[in-house]
Order: structure tokens, then sequence, then C-alpha cells
């Protein structure tokens, strides 16, 4: 039997969407009960195997890890899309996050020496 993986790795970028500032730090508090039964949900549609989601909770820095997603089925376009409807799914309620900025540095961070 074939099986087709689809991975997301989600890591702390180190400026913000808002305003392009410079992020030091990302809170992230995820909701594991609302993930779990986000998770549930995707396992029900065609083609799919398995799904499994690590959500971290804590204090980041950029570049750290903080959300890992797989996703296992029987063909590509099935697996795509889970990965990205559970990617949106799981990012835009589930997890709460904080974003730490140095007060008053300018969009993209100061220039280094």
């Amino acid at each position: 039997m074939l099986v087709w993986f689809c991975i997301h790795n989600g890591t702390v970028r180190g400026w913000s969407r808002q305003n392009q500032q410079e992020i030091i730090a990302l809170e992230v508090s995820p909701d594991q009960k609302k993930i779990e039964e986000i998770r549930q949900e995707f396992l029900k549609w065609p083609g799919i195997f398995d799904i499994k989601i690590e959500a971290l909770a804590g204090t980041f820095a950029p570049g750290d890890d903080l959300l890992f997603l797989v996703v296992a089925g029987d063909i590509r376009e099935n697996v795509k899309a889970v990965l990205a409807g559970l990617l949106d799914r799981v990012k835009a309620g589930p997890i709460k996050k904080r974003e730490i900025i140095i007060v008053g540095a300018p969009p993209g961070g100061w220039p280094s020496c």
C-alpha cells in the first residue's frame, strides 16, 4: 500500500505580520481540546488514514519550532487538501499568540553594526 504524507513544521517568525517589527519572543497558548476536535473532524475526510498534531505551549524565540502537523492518506490530492484546511483551522482559533517586540524598534528591526 502506498501512503502519502504531508508535514508542516511551524516556527516563530522574527517579525510581526501586523507591522513588520522585530519579534524577540512569542507567547503561545494552544487549546488542546479544540485542536483534538478539529483533528477528529479532518480524520473523517475521504482517503485520510491518520493525523498527528503537536502544538507546543510556552514562550519561544524566533526560529523555534512550535507547531507540527502530519497528515497521512491514500493520494496526494486528499492529503494536501486536509493539510491546508487543518493548518488554517488550527491557526485561526485554538492557538492564541502574543508577540513580544522591542518598543520603539523600527520596522525590520535595528540595523546591524
